[in-house]
């Protein structure tokens, strides 16, 4: 019985869906820090960058983590990696973005320019980590006594900051 058992999970894995998409195409615009243009074959694809949070328009460090990505991908070559077969609520598809083998969001976070995105990425310790060094270090948004989240910040189509909402990661006060 075991031995059926573990052959119909085998199978069962072995025939379910991937959720996960990989391509290479060219990255043809930079809409924002979290958010670029990448060829898929012909056709432009919106990419929102999957597990964190760029600064919106006209809060501090927007323009950098713009300009940080543009720097990085803009008319490279990039790999996107899907997360899953979800779009968000703009129809971007949500991806790990890397040129050679240098993530584009870790790298942002790194640079203390993007937040680790919880809501969406709650398990994934490795942002939690890079955003927590990136604090320590008092890097780009983590120079701010208390940063306002861009993903609370949106009221009513107005940017603006919620005094609320200041959840640093774990151990990462300075």
């Amino acid at each position: 019985m075991r031995k059926v058992l573990c052959a119909f999970v085998m199978a069962c894995m072995m025939t379910a869906p991937a959720f996960c998409e990989t391509w290479s195409g060219r990255c043809t615009e930079i809409i924002d820090g979290d958010t670029i243009v990448v060829l898929k074959g012909n056709v432009a694809k919106r990419v929102r960058l999957f597990g964190i949070d760029c600064p919106e328009t006209g809060q501090p460090f927007s323009t950098k983590a713009t300009a940080f990505t543009t720097a990085m991908v803009h008319d490279k070559v990039v790999d996107i990696e899907t997360a899953g077969d979800e779009k968000d609520h703009f129809k971007r598809v949500l991806a790990w973005v890397s040129v050679g083998s240098k993530s584009l969001n870790r790298a942002l976070v790194r640079a203390g320019l993007a937040f680790w995105y919880r809501k969406y990425a709650i398990n994934n310790y490795e942002l939690a980590e890079i955003e927590c060094e990136a604090c320590r270090a008092g890097l780009g948004l983590w120079s701010q006594l208390k940063p306002p989240r861009p993903c609370s910040c949106m009221t009513n189509g107005q940017v603006g900051p919620d005094p609320s909402d200041h959840d640093f990661p774990p151990g990462a006060y300075r």
